[in-house]
């Protein structure tokens, strides 16, 4: 039991009855025939998806480093929209939002 709990597994009741135990084995046979499948498709899938991905990998690569420049160039352009608006105008913007608040 401890180590059940230890490896925080199920525990299940297991009957005396060899009519039961033969039940109990067959739902969990196919339970684990289940899981397996369902592990083996995810597998499959995953590795068409990194097929595709390595055979374009220097298109994802040039994609990358395009997005990475713009976004790059875009971040030295930041302008401070505050300095560019006079204190009076920014005193009335501020007033206006403590006021009502979004």
């Amino acid at each position: 039991m401890k180590i059940c709990e230890a490896f925080e597994a199920n525990k299940y009741l297991f009957s005396e009855d060899v009519g039961k135990q033969t039940q109990m084995l067959d739902e969990v046979s196919t339970r684990m025939v289940e899981l397996k499948t369902t592990i083996d498709t995810g597998d499959r899938h995953r590795d068409n998806i990194l097929f595709i991905v390595a055979t374009d990998i220097e298109l994802w690569d040039s994609v990358v480093k395009k997005e990475e420049a713009a976004n790059y160039t875009l971040n030295m352009l930041s302008i401070d929209v505050i300095e560019m608006i006079t204190p009076k105008e920014y005193i009335g913007t501020l007033m206006y939002h403590c006021l009502h608040p979004l």
